[in-house]
């Protein structure tokens, strides 16, 4: 996948409200670093951040009610995920 760096999830998408990021979203994205998550986001799906072996940071802002399996598979370099899960 071609998501290289820092990226923000928006809080809202076709003027609806974010509140889960779907399953495999960013699956393999290897050259992601960070990501913070908008406060209206409740749900990570199933294998959302797999295999994204650069992600170092992900910073949700708000409450995250259901963590999909397997969410973070094989993130080799996360060090940070707040607030803490």
């Amino acid at each position: 996948r071609r998501i290289e760096g820092a990226i923000a999830v928006p809080n809202k998408y076709k003027g609806k409200a974010v509140t889960k990021i779907e399953d495999y979203a960013f699956l393999e994205c290897k050259k992601m670093t960070s990501l913070p998550i908008p406060l209206s986001v409740c749900e990570v799906g199933f294998c959302t951040f797999a295999e994204c072996v650069s992600l170092e940071k992900v910073e949700f802002q708000g409450y995250i009610e259901i963590v999909g399996k397997s969410a973070f598979y094989d993130c080799k370099n996360l060090k940070e995920v707040f607030p803490l899960l």
